[in-house]
């Protein structure tokens, strides 16, 4: 045999594999919108199903309703979709492709959908990779497989793990595969939250802005932190704590099998001076743990002793960042406020006030600038008509993360103290950087 025939009987072979590649792994149009007909996303799953190889199927910008009904079945044939091979979805975006289940009763779609089953129903040993697409309604009907050890949702009560993959066209860091827990709990299984309320320390003497910390977790995850003045019997709200993430690794490596457990720790930056009587006098502090249904536990309750008549050392606070708020880009600005009780001053040009990150000196704000909120609350002070500052940081000098920022202020007469103090976190994507902060 020749030479050239055994190159053609090559190229022949190499034909057919490429061509056969081809087919196992298709690429498949959804063209329609209706559900289980040819064309639909239905046909193009059990098409992609019945192949078992890695598919690609595409969707135009539209809305996909899933509406054959028929639950409790796995072959894809009503329902929810059922995918057995490894499928990727791509959409036209995730604001204009939604796959959603079918309804049964949905006069006005902004308040009810109780839908006919769930979306998708991925089986063991499949990798369902979407992109572009908004998944909306999809739910197991209530309470339709409790008695048979399932929770509501369709999912057999117990723990699983699985991966998320992440894909943007955007970041240069894609795909990432994030793993996950998921712990499905039967009616009445969960529990209550924990946690602690470390300061103020109970009997403490304070003055100006105090932090109000702790830390808490829950089993299906904490909605918010309050914290309350107890006057009597009743509460008197005084605002939510912020959860901040990466605050308390000891906390995270304690119960590493809680969901938030990265931010387990959270913060309050309280301003006694708002306090009853100009923030004098002795207060009951309380935080209250709330969580996604509806549980409230006391995490502790602290005795204050509010001295602001005999502070000298300037107060004040920091407004943004937002303690764990996010700052980005070249200019971020950041503002807050500063007095100091009489007869001193807090030096006009800002000299008096020092900006700290990371506990390392960045530079002093412009001062001097008003703010009616803060002329009306605090009048007869020195700087009651120039107490606000800003201070415009560089965040792409420091790494992405959870960093700390405080001022300090120190008047005519050399009191010193800080102010603000609180973790936020820096966050800079490629060049796409946006300034943010508070305006005059």
């Amino acid at each position: 045999m020749s030479k050239k025939t055994i190159l053609k009987m090559m190229l022949v072979v190499l034909f057919l594999f490429c061509f056969w590649e081809m087919v196992r792994a298709a690429r498949l149009e959804v063209t329609t919108t209706n559900d289980n007909v040819p064309g639909s996303l239905r046909a193009a799953i059990t098409a992609a199903n019945s192949n078992n190889e890695d598919d690609t199927i595409f969707l135009q910008a539209d809305t996909y309703t899933l509406t054959t009904p028929g639950s409790k079945e796995d072959q894809n044939a009503s329902g929810d979709i059922d995918i057995h091979s490894n499928i990727t979805i791509v959409g036209a975006g995730a604001s204009d492709t939604l796959i959603q289940a079918g309804t049964v009763f949905s006069w006005d779609p902004l308040l009810e959908h109780d839908s006919v089953d769930r979306i998708f129903h991925i089986h063991p040993g499949a990798t369902v990779v979407m992109r572009g697409i908004t998944l909306r309604y999809g739910i197991a009907p209530d309470g339709e497989n409790v008695d048979k050890g399932y929770a509501g949702n369709g999912l057999k009560i117990g723990t699983y793990s699985g991966t998320i993959k992440i894909i943007s066209e955007y970041a240069d860091n894609s795909p990432q595969n994030i793993p996950v827990i998921l712990n499905v709990y039967g009616e009445g299984q969960t529990l209550s939250p924990f946690g602690e309320m470390d300061t103020p320390g109970d009997g403490a003497v304070v003055y100006g802005s105090i932090p109000v910390t702790g830390w808490g977790l829950d089993d299906i995850g904490i909605q918010n932190i309050q914290v309350f003045r107890v006057a009597g019997t009743n509460p008197v709200y005084i605002g939510d704590a912020v959860f901040v993430e990466g605050a308390r690794p000891d906390v995270e490596q304690s119960y590493p099998g809680y969901p938030h457990n990265t931010k387990a720790g959270w913060g309050y930056i309280m301003l006694t001076n708002f306090l009853p009587d100009a923030g004098n006098g002795t207060f009951k502090i309380q935080a209250i743990a709330i969580d996604s249904e509806g549980n409230q536990v006391t995490l502790g309750t602290k005795v204050i002793i509010c001295e602001n008549s005999k502070a000298t050392k300037p107060f004040g606070a920091i407004d943004t960042p937002g303690q764990g708020g996010t700052a980005s880009g070249s200019n971020y600005i950041n503002w807050g406020w500063a007095l100091t009780p009489q007869p001193g001053t807090i030096p006009a040009d800002g000299s008096g006030i020092m900006v700290w990150v990371d506990s390392m000196p960045v530079g002093n704000p412009v001062y001097n600038l008003y703010r009616k909120d803060i002329a009306t609350l605090f009048p007869g002070y020195n700087n009651s008509q120039g107490a606000v500052g800003y201070f415009s940081l560089d965040t792409t000098q420091y790494k992405n993360g959870v960093h700390t920022m405080a001022w300090s202020v120190t008047d005519d007469a050399g009191n010193t103290d800080g102010i603000g103090s609180r973790y936020f976190s820096i966050l800079n994507i490629n060049s796409s950087i946006k300034n943010t902060g508070q305006t005059q």
